[in-house]
């Protein structure tokens, strides 16, 4: 039976996990924001003035996977391609605005699309060349240099400037790639990420919490517009620049498709993803976290395997998640209230065939003290190392069920065995046991020797 999933996530660590969900024939919903500035995608975001394309692409392509049609990977071939730092930039872009694709291997993955596909992509391509020369693109240099791009998010501005609506571009190319899942954003506003970590440094954008002072852990995350992000990146003064983010600060709104969707999933996961940059924005969407909590889902968090940042153990980040959960809805609300299960990995030799990897501490005693179900198995992939098997997490995960709640659980045994048919001696015993919270199966055994 087809499981409505709700996937909290970014744009990396999702691939493995995706792809089997969707071989497993489920209803899957990836909700993310837009906020990534890094590489091509932060020059587009700087330049269009549009939100940032690169986390969204990603997840369009990971929405084509191994059991897709032979047309649809050829998609996934021309769409993959990235300009590297090109040594003749200007007839590169000459011949690109030109739709002369006659270099490098572009051609042969241009060659293999579809003549349906070939349509639609050079549509995009010419969309995306008018409105660089609309924007002057070309004045400095006399031409604009492609350096770095990937085709992927030269496609999706395409489509946006046809379209005119980011989350009906998502829509469009979804629907022209022919994916099953859905794929929504937080908010469509194009705002930039900052942080303060806790020793007070600055990180101006969303590429430089994922790469910068990877020592310090984050303290607060940030929204601003570009205009008033560069005010505060000219501020030289610290403490002036700190007062200049908070009181630029915006508060954005989770959108009413991705609160209906969280209403109605059956499971809302937490996927593997950078947290800092990719989940924190999410959850500070207003009404998510009270949106998450009213509904019915199976609720999941699935531990990176590789950690981000500083040697913080996996207590840490749900500790983070607890806080803003308290801060955006006002309640005491502990982490057990927040996920059914925690799952993590099960380390071994495998952990650390790759010395550069750090993998993430997983302190199992704090986790217990915070009364979360963790579910332990050897999640890492043999073949992919800092990667989930994604078959197993998937399957895994499709395999939870709602935990019973212990208070009611309690109340119904008791009434089971408040029964005219057992003596008295017999229920104060049996009652003893509960009070103990002895486990079910044990108090099973107890039931049926008291029958006897």
């Amino acid at each position: 039976m087809k499981k409505n999933i709700t996937l909290i996530a970014g744009g990396t660590g999702l691939s493995t996990l995706l792809s089997e969900l969707l071989k497993l024939d489920q209803n899957v919903s990836i909700i993310l924001n837009a906020y990534d500035d890094g590489k091509s995608t932060g020059k587009i975001k700087e330049f269009f003035n549009i939100l940032g394309p690169s986390d969204v692409s990603k997840n369009l392509l990971n929405s084509i996977y191994s059991d897709s049609s032979e047309s649809l990977k050829n998609c996934k071939e021309f769409l993959e391609y990235r300009f590297q730092s090109l040594k003749n930039p200007k007839l590169i872009w000459s011949k690109f605005k030109n739709q002369q694709f006659d270099f490098d291997y572009l051609s042969k993955l241009y060659q293999n699309l579809s003549v349906y596909y070939q349509k639609k992509f050079s549509l995009y391509i010419k969309n995306f060349v008018n409105e660089v020369i609309k924007y002057n693109g070309e004045k400095k240099l006399g031409f604009f240099d492609l350096s770095d791009f990937a085709m992927r998010n030269i496609i999706f501005v395409g489509a946006y400037f046809q379209e005119g609506d980011y989350q009906k571009t998502i829509n469009k190319l979804g629907e022209l790639l022919k994916i099953k899942n859905k794929i929504l954003i937080n908010n469509d506003k194009n705002l930039w990420l900052m942080a303060q970590t806790e020793k007070g440094s600055i990180l101006d954008r969303e590429s430089a919490i994922v790469n910068e002072k990877l020592d310090e852990k984050i303290d607060k995350i940030f929204l601003l517009k570009n205009k008033d992000r560069q005010k505060v990146i000219n501020e030289k003064d610290l403490n002036k620049k700190i007062d200049l983010i908070k009181h630029y600060n915006c508060e954005i709104e989770l959108k009413k498709n991705c609160i209906d969707n969280l209403l109605n999933a059956n499971y809302i996961v937490f996927a593997p993803s950078t947290f800092d940059s990719s989940i924190f924005p999410t959850l500070i969407s207003k009404s998510f976290c009270e949106s998450y909590l009213k509904s019915n889902a199976i609720k999941i968090f699935v531990s990176n395997l590789v950690r981000e940042r500083t040697t913080y153990p996996l207590s840490f980040t749900l500790n983070k998640i607890e806080t803003i959960f308290r801060d955006q809805t006002k309640k005491d609300i502990q982490i057990s209230k927040i996920f059914d299960y925690v799952i993590i990995n099960q380390h071994g030799f495998i952990s650390y065939a790759k010395k550069e990897n750090h993998y993430i501490p997983v302190d199992e005693n704090e986790l217990k003290k915070m009364q979360v179900n963790l579910v332990k198995k050897s999640f890492e992939s043999e073949k992919d190392f800092t990667k989930h098997n994604g078959r197993l997490l998937a399957k895994t995960i499709l395999s939870l069920e709602k935990p019973k709640n212990a208070a009611l659980e309690k109340n119904i045994l008791y009434q089971k065995i408040s029964s005219p048919l057992i003596s008295y001696d017999s229920q104060v015993r049996i009652n003893k046991l509960i009070e103990k919270q002895i486990d079910k199966n044990d108090f099973s055994k107890h039931l049926s020797l008291v029958a006897q």
